[in-house]
């Protein structure tokens, strides 16, 4: 949460309320990030004499005179814990049987004393603060979370508090009253219900430019396939040409051989009837070797074709499987198919997909849940309706009702979470980014409302479902303003908020939470400020000595 404006003003109203002159929104920020004293004897007695009068002279040291306007301080244990009482909640965090579900009785009774020691460190390091002039930001609390404090130059002014008159001021701290969390097979069902609902989320099928960016994403991959595919099938054609063109070679090589053995078998024969008419052995014998030879060199060529052949036959019988998968390969289908549909048909058919698998996401997790629930699973008890407002879920909302008793719908609509929120409440704790996705949270809104969601009910921090909307907004709005992100039609946006504003409104009126939730946007700046804040500025700077603006003009 941001504690002030881009103008340095306060948005709290625990600090806007304190700043009576103003003066908070014209200087500077400091932030006491840890207490560490060397001589560590106040330890063992939980006194806050010492660190408290550390703080204290800390802050008034000279050197600081004048150059904040507005302190903090978040609580920090280790100011107060030993370093057995940190090792021993480092293990348990870690640990072995910390994260086990069945622990011996002694080991839970450990764990219970290190935590409640932990937190007695807190609220120790707190009232230090307290002592010293600090005061707590009452807004900023929450489940787990260590007080803030801040405190004006002028806190300072006024005695230390006593130790034991700080230990008894009240500390606003996240109510025990709340809900357990969900445990055994009601823990199964939250986490398959919130598991399978994430995964969900990741499937906008709303976000038309997302949809669209996928497709765009999905058509430069596809182009470069078909690029690819073509050379292939170019390198396919080069392949079978050549291997033809080996072929014709081969029956030629083939054909020169089969002529070759016909002149030597009539060789032979001639051979045999001059032998036959009784010509002179010596002349025999000088046909008969030309013969022989003849018949070696046939021999070597038929081997050398031989070879040849079955390198053909085989390097044939590759390039015929390689047509047959390069045919069947999947892609082939999906390039013809690319090319004969428009980018809006393939826009279309991609957000059908999504559909369809969220589909059967829903029917799968229904199932899941019908199972748990017939093992003993309560969707109350394992705030599955919570979940899926959350997620803008109408479908399983009705789904997860239907689970429950007709005479406890009513009461279970507006159950509390382990986080002391209505399914109504969990539904805005996200405002929509985007003004196509305004209308999926009205609706989602208005469904509740007419199951029965009580609009005035509030969570720990005093808001209701109008509050924790106006602080979603808000959030969205500084999160924009950090990052200079420029926000889509304005006059629209502000439309939308005032339908959601009206959906919500409590029938009893706002709460003073709510109220504030409403004031911690950044207001707006007229020339009348401006004209003060600079008649501030030169009233301190008239006050300022020679070195001070030689240090003031440097910043500039």
């Amino acid at each position: 949460m941001t504690l002030c404006d881009r103008r340095g003003r306060p948005k709290i109203s625990s600090i806007k309320n304190a700043d009576t002159d103003g003066n908070a929104k014209r200087g500077g920020f400091l932030h006491v990030k840890s207490v560490r004293i060397r001589r560590q004897a106040y330890k063992s007695m939980d006194n806050t004499n010492i660190v408290a009068r550390a703080v204290r002279a800390a802050l008034k040291v000279p050197e600081l005179h004048g150059k904040w306007t507005l302190a903090t301080a978040w609580c920090d244990p280790m100011t107060y814990a030993t370093s057995e009482l940190e090792k021993k909640r480092r293990d348990i965090g870690r640990g072995d049987w910390g994260m086990e579900v069945d622990i011996t009785e002694e080991q839970a009774e450990q764990k219970k004393k290190v935590n409640n020691r932990w937190n007695e460190c807190i609220n120790l390091d707190a009232r230090t603060f307290l002592r010293a002039g600090y005061k707590q930001i009452m807004e900023v609390f929450g489940k787990g979370e260590n007080p803030w404090l801040f405190a004006l130059p002028e806190f300072l002014d006024a005695p230390l508090l006593s130790h034991e008159d700080a230990m008894g001021i009240h500390l606003r701290v996240w109510p025990t009253n709340l809900p357990p969390c969900p445990s055994g097979v009601d823990e199964k069902l939250f986490n398959a219900v919130t598991k399978a609902l994430t995964s969900m989320s990741f499937h906008d099928v709303d976000n038309t430019k997302a949809i669209e960016h996928t497709v765009r994403s999905e058509d430069e991959m596809m182009a470069r396939s078909i690029s690819e595919f073509n050379q292939m099938e170019a390198k396919l054609a080069s392949l079978e040409q050549d291997h033809e063109e080996a072929l014709r070679e081969l029956a030629e090589a083939e054909t020169l051989n089969s002529t070759k053995r016909a002149n030597m078998d009539k060789s032979r024969s001639q051979l045999a009837r001059l032998r036959n008419e009784g010509r002179p052995e010596k002349d025999l014998n000088e046909f008969e070797t030309s013969i022989q030879e003849a018949m070696a060199l046939y021999d070597e060529m038929n081997s050398h074709l031989e070879v040849s052949r079955r390198a053909i036959e085989e390097k044939g019988r590759l390039i015929e499987n390689t047509r047959s998968e390069f045919e069947s390969y999947s892609s082939v289908g999906l390039m013809r198919k690319h090319a004969n549909t428009t980018f809006e048909e393939r826009c279309a058919e991609r957000r059908n997909e999504l559909l369809n698998k969220i589909r059967r996401s829903i029917e799968e997790l229904k199932v899941e849940v019908r199972n748990l629930v017939n093992e003993g699973a309560s969707v109350r008890r394992a705030y599955a309706l919570h979940s899926s407002a959350r997620f803008l879920n109408t479908e399983l909302l009705d789904f997860f009702l239907g689970l429950v008793p007709p005479n406890e719908r009513t009461s279970a609509i507006n159950d509390l979470d382990e986080n002391g929120m209505t399914p109504l409440i969990c539904s805005v704790m996200k405002a929509p980014e985007r003004i196509n996705e305004a209308d999926k949270y009205y609706n989602t809104v208005q469904h509740l409302l007419r199951l029965g969601s009580d609009r005035s009910i509030i969570d720990p921090h005093g808001r209701t479902a109008l509050g924790q909307y106006r602080m979603s907004v808000c959030e969205i709005n500084d999160y924009y303003r950090t990052f200079s992100i420029q926000q889509e039609e304005t006059q629209e946006w502000a439309s939308i908020h005032r339908r959601m504003e009206g959906a919500l409104m409590p029938i009893g009126g706002e709460t003073e939470a709510d109220k504030d939730a409403k004031d911690r946007g950044d207001e707006p700046v007229s020339s009348d400020d401006d004209e003060d804040d600079w008649d501030d500025i030169m009233d301190d700077e008239y006050d300022m000595n020679e070195e001070d603006w030689l240090a003031y003009g440097e910043g500039l």
